[in-house]
């Protein structure tokens, strides 16, 4: 008699290998992302536009310095990671009144340095991009890595199941502002 069998038991001991060090491959994504934050806020400042494309409104009184670039460029080179773990991540300017010129006051021209409330596509793509290199890293074996550029430890059994860039996906639709109440 023929028979085809299925072993549940390989599959979930495959898992089991597979995540061990799941949070460190969420911690090394989320490091990235928030890295490749940090470089699109810091490009804001370059180009003087915010996160959509708008132009920032130019100085009131032009001092030969590039817009939010006061005496010091605190705003401006104050921008860095406050967590970064398996859960997530976030990233804060080290002045309060960084909120001010995001969100604009009744005397004070609003000048956007990081998304409010719909994440730009150049935005979602970045840091999908950032978090699938970092993923990638974490599931490829490293002879493999060096020797040919590619392969997965994912087992063929879960490739059709597990997918790096939905994950990757999955965490840039989570990315929102924090804190300001902005929108």
């Amino acid at each position: 008699m023929l028979k085809i069998e299925g072993d549940g038991a390989k599959v979930v001991a495959e898992w089991r290998k597979l995540f061990d060090d799941g949070d460190d491959a969420l911690k090394l994504a989320s490091r990235a992302m928030a890295e490749e934050m940090l470089g699109l806020t810091v490009e804001r400042f370059r180009i003087e536009s915010d996160p959509y494309g708008r132009r920032w409104k130019p100085k009131q009184r032009p001092d030969g310095r590039k817009t939010l670039s006061g005496k010091t460029s605190r705003l401006k080179n104050g921008w860095h990671i406050v967590r970064c773990d398996g859960s997530g991540w976030m990233i804060a300017p080290s002045v309060g009144y960084a909120v001010f010129h995001q969100d604009g006051t009744r005397r004070m021209v609003r000048r956007m340095m990081v998304p409010n409330a719909a994440m730009p596509r150049a935005y979602q793509k970045a840091l999908q991009e950032a978090a699938v290199d970092a993923l990638k890293v974490s599931f490829t074996p490293t002879k493999q890595r060096s020797a040919t550029g590619g392969g997965s430890l994912i087992p063929q059994s879960l490739s059709r199941r597990f997918s790096i860039r939905a994950i990757a996906r999955r965490m840039v639709s989570a990315v929102r502002q924090a804190g300001s109440g902005g929108g």
